[in-house]
């Protein structure tokens, strides 16, 4: 997946990877100078395997540097496939986690007595695309 060297997105993938035993990649705009702390220094820790990009490149060929890095990691013959994860988790499958929360609430007690949930989401794609 994407996002800048802070990215929560990109920290939580590198996490759960980290703990089902998948190996994380991870594609985020930044300078090779960047301060390795906050969510940057957990990707690390994690295990996730880090390719930084200047923001034009992130801006400009996202997309492509992400196929990029999967056509090697196909290509290094032991087996691997990427699956693309797009900036955000921002596709019909990551929707689903948002499926699985409400039946954690539902399942735990505390949702059934809500007539509303509130789910934050966010990504500098989406608040980007508004301004527009």
């Amino acid at each position: 997946t994407c996002g800048a060297t802070q990215s929560n997105h990109c920290r939580m993938t590198a996490e759960a990877c980290a703990r089902v035993g998948l190996r994380c990649v991870l594609l985020l705009r930044g300078s090779a100078e960047a301060s390795v702390e906050g969510n940057f220094l957990l990707d690390l820790l994690a295990g996730a395997e880090v390719h930084l990009c200047t923001a034009e490149e992130y801006r400009s060929r996202r997309g492509e540097l992400m196929e990029d890095i999967a056509a090697k990691i196909a290509s290094r013959g032991d087996g691997s496939k990427a699956y693309i994860i797009p900036e955000g988790g921002s596709n019909a499958l990551g929707c689903f986690g948002y499926v699985d929360v409400v039946d954690e609430l539902l399942d735990a007690g505390v949702a059934e007595d809500a007539r509303e949930i509130f789910a934050p989401t966010e990504t500098s794609s989406s608040s980007k695309s508004r301004t527009e």
